[in-house]
């Protein structure tokens, strides 16, 4: 009677063990599922990187069994963002799509950055193209580049321009283009973002910007403001007047947002590879290759190889830029 107990409760305490087994098992594949994938965008909602992450995830969700959230993480001219990745696992699920043009000037401005772009991300595409406009408030007194810098060098005084964001690449470019045209010494005005960058313009608040034309646009289409150049090879549908960099002689001729995708630095080859193929099929997808011409984007989808070296590139372009102004940032 007494070793029947026994045999009970032994059966009883496997039992119980087997079923924690079982439910300890079931939740960690219910937290596994619920941890999807994450495409980090380093900047705030409605910017040129944040559209195309929700056109490109949206197209990638397609495929059943994908779930990959978009998430905005903004703040340090992206640096916050592109550092999450960095820390991240090294398994490909945390993703950064940016305008890789941010990680080229980081390095160059924040010696004591907190990650290294060159190591602790892994260039996974190339995406897209975006062009720079510059463009004036509607009641500036001007019509053509050529008119533009004609003022700039009449009046410098009275040329101001804004950006995005002392040491953002839409302030060199600025700085760039307005000493190009013989106006050094034009206030460049330093702003939070692109949309309060391009609202001063919008408003009169200054003379000029130096912007994408996706977020330019619809400001354009109703005449809040005049586009006169563009960066790019080239010329604009939305522009059809409106000459390249290149055509006015103007320096940066290829100056713009060049989208592209990275992951942990130390994520296996074949995971990154994977994660190319599955970006490079989105940017073949009709819906968004046409939503993004739209935008007035160029699809430019291109592997790691083609990322790395622009990467690389651009680094050592800008930091160049950046020495020769004497930029600092306190």
């Amino acid at each position: 009677m007494e070793e029947t107990k026994q045999m009970g409760q032994e059966y009883t305490r496997r039992s119980i063990a087997t079923l924690g087994a079982a439910m300890v098992a079931a939740g960690q594949a219910q937290a596994q599922s619920s941890q999807h994938e994450r495409v980090i965008v380093p900047f705030g909602p409605g910017g040129t990187s944040d559209i195309l992450a929700r056109l490109v995830v949206a197209s990638i969700n397609k495929t059943p069994g994908r779930t990959l959230i978009v998430e905005n993480r903004a703040g340090g001219g992206g640096t916050i963002g592109a550092d999450a990745v960095a820390r991240s696992a090294p398994d490909g699920r945390t993703m950064l799509l940016m305008d890789i043009g941010g990680l080229a000037v980081a390095p160059n401005l924040f010696p004591n950055l907190s990650f290294n772009p060159e190591t602790d991300l892994l260039p996974v595409t190339m995406l897209s193209f975006t062009p720079y406009v510059v463009a004036v408030h509607k009641d500036v007194p001007v019509r053509t580049a050529q008119e533009l810098m004609a003022f700039a060098r009449r009046s410098p005084d009275r040329l101001t321009a804004s950006n995005s964001g002392a040491g953002a690449l839409t302030h060199l470019t600025s700085l760039v283009l307005t000493k190009a045209w013989g106006a050094p010494n034009a206030t460049q005005v330093p702003y939070r973002g692109s949309g309060p960058s391009i609202a001063a313009v919008v408003s009169g608040e200054v003379v000029m910007t130096a912007s994408t034309i996706d977020v330019m646009k619809p400001f354009i289409e109703s005449g809040a403001v005049r586009g006169l150049a563009v960066s790019g090879p080239n010329r604009l549908a939305l522009l059809p007047d409106a000459p390249t960099f290149a055509e006015l002689g103007w320096p940066m001729p290829e100056v713009g947002s060049w989208q592209g995708v990275l992951t942990q630095g130390r994520t296996p080859v074949a995971t990154r590879d994977r994660l190319e193929a599955e970006f490079l099929t989105a940017m073949r997808d009709p819906t968004v290759v046409e939503r993004v011409t739209s935008l007035g984007a160029v699809v430019r989808a291109q592997g790691s190889a083609h990322l790395r070296e622009t990467l690389k590139a651009q680094t050592e372009e800008y930091g160049r830029i950046i020495r020769e102004n004497g930029i600092r940032l306190e």
